[in-house]
């Protein structure tokens, strides 16, 4: 994978933790995502596998409700293989591979619950995440602009179309889309920030100058994840 496209991939997961952890309540993008790593977190606890699909099942909830991510995605994968094509054993499943950060399976999962559910946010999500690593950024598009109307989605959409357009070097439509986003009322931070993000990729030092200042101007102190970006820029750049 090339550089910049690494750079526009390695952001829709980002965005999506900083738009929920916002939306949730948080205050600033460094709550953001504390929230989303420690979600993330895996169990090192060891698992034992039961022996029927229904112990499978209720082994997985019940660990998920322990807060044992890891253990709880071991089992609901143990009960799948016992029973593959039932859906909502493949959400669920899915739902925890995810939060335990084993994207490749997930997105393997992902691809089986599609056909059967397309309008599930999540796989939508992840399924758009897999092609933009691809670099297949017109299916990404194409996922992204079909998620179903949420707060969440809402904000997704145009900012995750946003990057999908400046994977596609088509500046004009990232304009487009990220002026939804700067419209957005508490967003206007994660748009600048964003803009500044978007600038550096195409190489134009002015336009992330200014959009990193507009980022800081909207907050008496701004996150911890500004301030890096800011503070590399500035010192690759003066």
């Amino acid at each position: 994978m090339d550089r910049q496209r690494f750079r526009i991939w390695r952001q829709f997961p980002a965005t999506v933790a900083l738009a929920g952890g916002l939306l949730s309540g948080c205050v600033t993008t460094d709550t953001a995502i504390s929230t989303a790593k420690t979600r993330l977190a895996a169990s090192e606890s060891a698992t034992v596998i039961p022996r029927s699909l229904s112990g499978g099942y209720l082994a997985a909830r019940q660990a998920y409700r322990g807060r044992d991510v890891r253990a709880a995605a071991n089992f609901y994968s143990d009960a799948l293989s016992r029973d593959p094509e039932d859906l909502a054993l493949m959400r669920q499943g899915f739902l925890m591979l995810v939060e335990d950060g084993r994207m490749p399976a997930a997105i393997a999962l992902a691809r089986k619950v599609y056909p059967l559910d397309e309008n599930a946010p999540a796989v939508r999500l992840t399924l758009a995440l897999a092609a933009a690593k691809d670099g297949d950024f017109e299916t990404a598009l194409e996922l992204i602009d079909k998620l179903p109307a949420s707060r969440l989605n809402d904000i997704l959409r145009p900012l995750l179309g946003a990057w999908a357009a400046t994977g596609q070097d088509d500046q004009a439509e990232a304009e487009r889309r990220m002026a939804k986003v700067r419209a957005m009322q508490g967003f206007e931070l994660l748009a600048h920030l964003h803009d500044g993000y978007m600038a550096q990729v195409r190489g134009d030092d002015k336009a992330a100058d200014e959009a990193f200042a507009l980022a800081a101007g909207r907050s008496t102190h701004p996150p911890l994840r500004l301030r890096i970006a800011a503070a590399l820029h500035f010192a690759r750049t003066k």
